[in-house]
């Protein structure tokens, strides 16, 4: 029980900064909910094909080895991606003119 309180208190805090994130990041704060509408379908698209494309890799090897390995090398090169995230400068703001 203490390991499962853990992960959901660890994964809320994953999720809570990343929305966060994202949203400071969006360009247009008007149209921040349709885009993060576009987040929520491509994390909801990879809940879907994750399982699907676990289950062919585990049956190309038959072991779950390979399976380990994409998703810890994925998950490397997710983290790297954070590093190309700038902050927006602050004379960049963006009004609420319509573009």
């Amino acid at each position: 029980m203490v390991a499962a309180a853990l992960l959901g208190v660890g994964y809320g805090a994953y999720m809570s900064v990343g929305l966060a994130l994202a949203t400071d990041l969006l360009p247009y704060p008007d149209d921040s909910a349709r885009d993060l509408g576009f987040v929520t379908v491509a994390a909801s698209l990879g809940q879907l094909l994750g399982p699907v494309i676990g289950v062919g890799l585990v049956a190309l090897v038959g072991g779950f080895w390979l399976l380990f390995a994409v998703g810890g090398v994925l998950s490397i090169v997710g983290g790297l991606m954070t590093l190309g995230i700038r902050r927006r400068p602050a004379d960049a703001a963006v009004s609420s003119a319509p573009r």
